[in-house]
């Protein structure tokens, strides 16, 4: 028995030798049938190299019959068993191949399923003038004309981060904003580097120029929305001066022309790159928010309450318009009535004008009196001058003195009547309580209207943008007459040698239909093609075509071709049967390789006009943009303006129109 252990032990011992990479030879496991399932299975993943635990007898006895050990030779056939336990011999390959190595995976702790992120919340849009276009310094400054600044503002409670902003004009200038603008605060943009205001730090520097003959700034919010704008309408700038370098001012709301005014020379801050004083309000509250100097004067009962420097209204009443209208108005603020007989308007002491005697006027207590330039002969300068009232014995009662003056109509004096507070940007009231300009109100009331004060509207077609003409596609003037040229370009070139963004002297890009013409009588004469946006190379370089679609030739010997303003062109020559008349303006370099037909004078609004064609009989034959006469499409708040207000706030495009 013992003998028996013993080999049994050494047989144990000599398997557990050979595991590792050197046992390659074949393993033979004993595999019972089914009746000895009970007996465990060996497992087939070889032992550790160096057993830990050699089983003792007393683990070997506790089983008391011992299975067959096969041979460990693989050509030595396994004994014989007995039927009732018949275990075949299986092979097992311990080759490296093979799976050796008895390895221990860990179970793996499943994660947590990531949550997506996500997506990000797209930006709020903010409202029409949460951010102002405050002030543009165009012009630049006397050191450079190409020092120019923009000023923002906030006129908010909240601070707004300019992330994501940006300001544009359409063309070179595109910077995206960045950095904090406080409640109520100012940001200063300065021109390619921060000696433009020299002892104020810019807020951000940008790239790009203002042309001087304007253009359109759009201030562009995180969600790309147009939260504001300047010069809106395209044109020349409503404000600012490019002789004076004197910035274009922010009143506040919308962006009209009456909202903007010239710097007006008092409360100004900043030094340009030469050490001079900046001509505006860089990072501070527009001088116009400021009040004036207080003028010199002698306690009186007598002020001088209002003058009128630049009139573009026939003012006085005489049925023209001439620096006649200019006026002075003076105002007894005292509760008795004051004799003028003896006292004495002038302007600057030692110089300008004589004096004016006054007449022997009385102005009773709260009244006024009013002397035009017709009858005091007192020239009042649009670069800056001085009023004077001198009592009969040359005492000086009241002086007021003012700056260069560029906008017409528009008036200084005292707000209110009386007031040592003196303002620029009245309407002109003579004989009336003095009032601050201010725009009209967007929602109209019942009326009263004015009618026959807007002849015009828009141009349907063109472009001003790309200086495309405006061409005839019909035959009776509707807005669905008209289309953009849009081309491809023709034979033409501008003044600099690019391309025409139109046709003269050739057919438009659709052309009339003349079927549509037969049954019209008279001379088949159309105004053709309108460039009322000039070309690239200038502007001002506007051109007409005329053609004629007709069967035979028309004598041009006394027709007129007019918008009843500035234009007005007497025709002469002939224009040939399908044939095209070329007008072009001022100089034949419009169009520089296209010889012009006739040069005329005057120029077209790019708010639009209308144009009329009249023959030698008087007859209107052909009108472009003609619409009805209009009316403003919303009153003055001050109700009881008289229509000649309205004219030349129209003049000003301040009233708009509608058919």
């Amino acid at each position: 028995m013992l003998r028996q252990v013993g080999a049994i032990l050494g047989i144990i011992v000599f398997v557990f030798a050979q595991d590792g990479p050197a046992a390659s030879q074949p393993l033979y496991r004993a595999e019972s049938s089914s009746e000895a399932s009970e007996t465990p299975t060996v497992d087939p993943e070889p032992a550790p190299a160096t057993p830990t635990n050699t089983p003792s007898p007393s683990d070997l006895t506790s089983t008391p019959t011992l299975d067959p050990i096969p041979s460990l030779t693989p050509e030595e056939p396994p004994a014989s068993p007995t039927p009732s336990a018949s275990p075949t011999a299986t092979p097992i390959d311990l080759s490296p191949t093979a799976t050796a190595t008895l390895t221990t995976t860990p179970s793996q702790t499943p994660s947590d399923t990531p949550t997506p992120s996500p997506s990000p919340t797209p930006p709020t849009p903010f409202p029409p003038q949460a951010i102002l276009i405050n002030e543009i310094a165009w012009a630049g400054t006397f050191a450079s004309a190409n020092d120019e600044w923009i000023e923002l503002h906030n006129p908010g409670p909240e601070p707004v981060d300019l992330a994501g902003w940006r300001l544009t004009d359409g063309g070179d200038i595109h910077p995206s904003l960045s950095g904090n603008l406080p409640p109520y605060g100012f940001f200063l943009m300065e021109r390619t580097d921060n000696s433009t205001v020299s002892d104020i730090a810019a807020d951000q520097i940008y790239t790009g120029s203002l042309r001087n003959s304007g253009e359109r700034l759009e201030l562009l919010g995180p969600a790309g929305e147009i939260v504001d704008t300047a010069n809106s309408a395209g044109g020349g700038w409503p404000a600012g001066d490019a002789e004076t370098r004197v910035s274009m001012e922010r009143r506040g709301g919308s962006d009209l022309p009456g909202n903007w005014a010239t710097f007006s020379g008092y409360s100004g801050n900043g030094l340009d790159a030469a050490g001079n004083p900046i001509q505006g309000t860089p990072r501070r509250a527009n001088s116009l928010f400021y009040p004036t100097p207080t003028p010199t004067g002698i306690p009186s009962r007598i002020v001088i309450n209002e003058v009128l420097i630049r009139p573009r209204h026939d003012w006085e009443g005489t049925g023209g318009v001439t620096t006649a209208d200019e006026f002075i108005e003076l105002y007894n603020p005292g509760r008795m009535d004051v004799y003028l007989k003896g006292w004495w308007l002038d302007d600057s002491s030692g110089g300008g004008s004589s004096p004016f005697d006054l007449p022997g006027v009385t102005i009773p207590a709260k009244g006024y009196a009013v002397f035009f330039r017709s009858q005091t002969k007192i020239a009042l300068n649009d670069t800056g001058d001085t009023v004077r009232l001198l009592a009969p014995d040359e005492r000086m009662i009241d002086e007021i003195s003012y700056l260069s003056v560029r906008a017409a109509n528009l008036s200084f004096g005292r707000l209110p009547d009386g007031s040592d507070h003196l303002r620029y940007g009245l309407w002109p009231t003579p004989r009336q309580a003095n009032l601050l300009f201010d725009e009209p109100v967007p929602v109209p009331p019942s009326g009263p209207f004015f009618p026959r004060l807007c002849p015009g509207a828009a141009w349907p077609a063109g472009s001003r943008l790309l200086r495309s003409s405006m061409e005839r596609i019909g035959v009776d003037d509707t807005p669905a007459t008209w289309m953009t040229f849009t081309g491809p370009p023709g034979e033409g070139l501008d003044a600099e040698g690019g391309p025409i963004s139109g046709s003269p002297g050739r057919e438009n890009s659709v052309a009339v239909d003349r079927a549509a013409l037969a049954d019209r009588s008279g001379p088949l004469v159309l105004i053709n093609e309108v460039a009322w946006s000039g070309t690239a190379a200038s502007a001002s370089d506007e051109w007409f075509e005329l053609q004629n679609p007709g069967r035979t030739d028309v004598d041009l010997q006394g027709w007129l071709l007019t918008d009843r303003d500035d234009l007005n062109v007497a025709l002469v020559g002939t224009i040939g049967a399908g044939g095209y008349f070329l007008l072009e303006r001022t100089d034949d370099e419009t169009i520089s390789n296209l010889p012009a037909d006739l040069l005329y004078t005057g120029g077209l609004r790019d708010e639009g006009e209308i144009l009329w064609l009249v023959d030698p009989a008087g007859r209107v034959v052909d009108t472009a943009n003609a619409v009805r006469s209009g009316q403003p499409a919303f009153p003055l708040r001050r109700l009881s303006r008289q229509p000649s207000q309205v004219a030349w706030l129209r003049e000003l495009n301040l009233v708009a129109c509608s058919g």
